[in-house]
C-alpha cells in the first residue's frame, strides 16, 4: 500500500505534489483544497508554526500547503484528515452547542454562519442547541458529513486531475559516507537541470515517464564537467547510488620560505576517533606519542581503549565531557510541521479554477528525514552504483574500485591539527610548515576514519545517560520528536524508541533515516539501506518476535561469535545487550556506507570480542534488567 510520507503545494498551478516512501509522486490538482489537500475540515496550522515547527497537537500531517485563502494543512489520505477534524471537534468543541460552535469555527467575519447554523440543523435534523459532547460517534459521524457537503468537498469536481509520476533516487558517496553540497549537472531528453545534494548526499528525486529513459550524470572539474555515471530508468522508482572516490580540498597557498619561521616544539593537540582493533600502542606510535603520556592525557586506568569512542592527542581530556548535559539536537531539515488547527471551516469551497499542467523538472526533494524513499536495495558491486530498488536498474560509471578507506582521526597523522573536528562530508586542511614550523609550507587533509560514523553518537548518548532509564532521559531528549515522530514521550508500552535512536544517531552523522523512523522493520524495506551476509562494526541489527521487533547497533561480539548490540530501549535505557539468534532478520547499513562495509567483510576485519557486562562496566552504565517487554 502506498504511503505518503511528504507534500508540498504549488498556489500558481493549484497542483499538490505527494511523494510516497518508494519514491513515487502523485501530482493532485485542480479541485477544491479540502479534497485537494485531503484535508475535510480545511485546519489550519497555528499562526507560529514556522517559528515552532514541533509545536502544536497535531502531527499526522505530511505539509503545509499555502493557498489564496490561506495556509493549511496537508494530510496523507483522506481518512487521516477525516480523524483530525473529529478530533478537533471532541477536543475544542465538544462543551459547546451547534450554534456556539459555529460561531468560533466559522466566525461571521469570514462566514454566513448562521446559514451555515441552518444548513447543519436541516440536514442532520437536530436542534442549533444540541450539545457536541450529547452526540454519539454516529451522530458526530453524521454533522461531519453536512458539514463536508457546505464546505464544498466536491465542488469543482470536473477540475480535478491525478498523475503519478515515478522517480529515481540517487545518492553520492565517497564509499562510507554521503558527499553532502556536491553540485551535480543533470541531462535527459535534451534538458540540462543544474542541482546539488543535500545533507545526505541524496540528489533531488529525478523524475521519468517511461523505462529506458537515461539520465547522464556530471561533477565540474577544473577541466569542465566530469560524467560519473548513466542511468537507465525502470518500470517502477528506483534507488541507485554513486560511489565517488575521489576526495576535494581547497587550501589557500603560502610563501614558499617563511619570513621569521617559529618552530613548533609540541604539536597542537586534536581529538582522534577509536576505530575497530585499535590499540594504544598503535594510536601511540603512529601520532609519536608515549602510550604512558596517553593514559595520563586522558585519565585511563589501563591500557583498554573502545572503538567509536575518543583519544585526546598532545592534549589533557576535558574533565567534563560526558558530563549530564541537554544534548545538542539536530533535527531533520525540512521535517513536516507538527501543528494545530484553528481556523478552519470558511462556508465555501476553499480554492477553486483547473490545475494547471506542472513542469516536472521542478519536482521538489523530499522532506529530508521523513521523505526518505523505503524499499528493497540490491547490493551492488564495487566501483559501480547500485541499482537499489525492485529490479536491477542499468547503471554505468566511470570510476574504479576504491582504495581501502582510510581510518584515521579528526585530523591527519602527518602533523599538528587542531582539536576541533571538521563536519561530516566538509572535508578541510591545516595550514602549517614542514620541520616543526620552519620548512616549506604544507596542507594537512583533515580526515576521519570513515568506519561508522554514527557510532559516536550512539556512545555519546550511552555515558551521557549511563544506564538512566526512559523516564529520566525523555525530560530532556524525546528521540522519537527529534526524527519526525508523533510520539510525545519514549515512556510506555506503545512507544518502543529503539529504532528512533538508531535513525537519530544516523541523522546526527549525515546519513539519511528510513521513513517510518520509530518502526524497527523499516530498515528492512528501505532504499537507504542495505542487507549484508556478515555483521560489521555499527551494522544495525534487525530482529522480529511475537510481539514486535528490536533495531540497535552491532558492537562487538561474545567468544561464541554473538553479536553484542548498543542500541536504545533495550530495558527501556541505552546499553549494550543481546537478542535471541532465532529472532534475527539480518544486519543493514547505509547504502552510502556499503563499500566501506563490503571492504571490512573482504579484509576479514572481524568484531572485537567481550561481553555486554563487561561493556556496560567499562562505560559505567548500569540499569536494571527487565524480564519482559525488555525492548516493547
Amino acid at each position: 500500500m502506498t504511503k505518503f510520507i511528504s507534500a508540498t503545494h504549488d498556489k500558481a498551478t493549484l497542483t499538490v505534489q505527494y511523494v510516497a516512501d518508494n519514491g513515487d509522486i502523485l501530482l493532485r490538482s485542480g479541485g477544491a483544497i479540502a479534497w485537494r489537500f485531503n484535508n475535510p475540515g480545511n485546519i489550519r496550522p497555528p499562526r507560529d508554526y514556522k517559528k515552532h515547527p514541533n509545536g502544536g497537537i497535531i502531527k499526522t500531517h505530511i505539509g503545509v500547503g499555502d493557498t489564496k485563502s490561506g495556509e493549511f494543512l496537508i494530510f496523507p489520505d483522506y481518512e487521516t484528515g477525516l480523524k483530525e477534524k473529529k478530533a478537533m471537534l471532541r477536543r475544542k468543541y465538544n462543551p459547546m452547542s451547534i450554534s456556539d460552535a459555529m460561531y468560533v469555527y466559522a466566525p461571521p467575519l469570514e462566514n454566513n454562519t448562521e446559514k451555515y447554523i441552518a444548513f447543519i440543523c436541516d440536514g442532520t435534523g437536530f436542534d442549533r442547541t444540541r450539545r457536541i459532547d450529547s452526540m454519539s460517534d454516529a451522530e458526530l459521524d453524521s454533522m461531519m458529513k453536512t458539514m463536508e457537503k457546505y464546505e464544498g468537498f466536491n465542488a469543482f469536481i470536473k477540475s480535478r486531475h491525478e498523475q503519478w509520476i515515478r522517480t529515481a533516487t540517487v545518492t553520492l558517496s565517497d564509499g562510507a559516507k554521503p558527499i553532502p553540497d556536491q553540485k551535480v549537472v543533470v541531462q535527459s531528453k535534451g534538458k540540462t537541470l543544474s542541482t546539488k545534494t543535500d545533507r545526505t548526499g541524496q540528489l533531488p528525486l529525478l523524475p521519468f515517464e517511461a523505462a529506458g529513459e537515461q539520465f547522464k550524470l556530471f561533477i565540474e572539474r577544473s577541466e569542465g564537467l566530469k560524467e560519473i555515471g548513466t542511468i537507465v530508468t525502470q518500470a517502477k522508482s528506483s534507488a541507485y547510488v554513486f560511489f565517488h572516490d575521489l576526495l576535494a580540498v581547497s587550501a589557500p597557498t603560502g610563501a614558499h620560505f617563511a619570513k621569521d619561521p617559529v618552530r613548533h616544539d609540541k604539536p597542537a593537540g586534536f581529538r582522534y576517533k577509536i576505530v575497530s582493533h585499535d590499540t594504544l600502542g598503535k594510536i601511540a606510535a603512529k601520532f609519536k606519542v608515549s602510550v604512558e603520556q596517553l593514559q595520563k592525557d586522558n585519565h585511563l586506568h589501563s591500557t583498554r581503549i573502545f572503538a567509536g569512542d575518543y583519544l585526546y592527542i598532545n592534549m589533557t581530556k576535558p574533565a567534563d565531557e560526558h558530563a549530564p548535559r541537554s544534548p545538542g539536537h539536530s533535527k531533520p531539515d525540512a521535517a513536516p510541521a507538527h501543528t494545530d488547527g484553528s481556523n478552519s471551516g470558511t462556508g465555501k469551497p476553499a480554492g477553486d479554477g483547473v490545475g494547471q499542467k506542472i513542469d516536472l523538472s521542478q519536482i521538489a526533494k523530499p522532506a529530508p528525514g521523513a521523505a526518505a524513499p523505503a524499499g528493497t536495495t540490491n547490493h551492488p558491486k564495487a566501483g559501480v552504483p547500485a541499482a537499489a530498488s525492485t529490479g536491477t536498474g542499468a547503471a554505468h560509471a566511470e570510476s574504479a574500485s576504491a582504495a581501502a578507506p582510510v581510518t584515521g582521526s579528526d585530523a591527519g597523522a602527518v602533523a599538528s591539527v587542531p582539536a576541533t573536528a571538521n563536519k561530516p562530508g566538509k572535508p578541510g586542511a591545516t595550514l602549517d610548515r614542514s620541520k616543526q614550523g620552519q620548512g616549506h609550507p604544507i596542507a594537512t587533509l583533515n580526515t576521519d576514519s570513515g568506519e561508522a560514523p554514527w557510532m559516536a553518537h550512539a556512545i555519546e548518548q550511552a555515558k551521557l545517560w549511563h544506564g538512566q532509564k526512559e523516564d529520566v532521559i525523555t525530560q530532556t531528549i524525546n528521540y522519537h520528536e527529534e526524527v519526525g515522530v508523533n510520539l510525545k514521550t519514549l515512556v510506555g508500552n506503545g512507544n518502543p524508541w529503539c529504532a528512533s535512536f538508531a535513525n537519530w544517531c544516523l541523522h546526527q552523522a549525515g546519513y539519511p533515516m528510513t521513513s517510518a523512523p520509530a518502526d524497527s522493520q523499516s530498515f528492512r524495506h528501505s532504499k537507504n539501506f542495505v542487507k549484508i551476509d556478515k555483521p560489521v562494526f555499527g551494522a544495525v541489527a534487525i530482529y522480529k518476535h511475537p510481539k514486535g521487533g528490536h533495531a540497535a547497533f552491532v558492537y562487538a561480539q561474545t567468544s561464541t561469535g554473538a553479536p553484542i548490540l548498543l542500541g536504545g530501549n533495550q530495558s527501556d535505557a541505552i546499553n549494550f545487550g543481546m537478542q535471541k539468534a532465532s529472532e534475527l532478520k539480518g544486519f543493514f547499513v547505509p547504502a552510502s556506507y556499503l563499500k566501506f562495509a563490503q571492504d571490512r567483510l573482504a579484509k576479514g576485519i572481524g568484531l572485537e570480542k567481550s561481553t555486554p557486562k563487561d561493556l556496560n562496566n567499562e562505560f559505567h552504565i548500569t540499569f536494571a534488567q527487565k524480564k519482559k517487554n525488555a525492548d516493547r
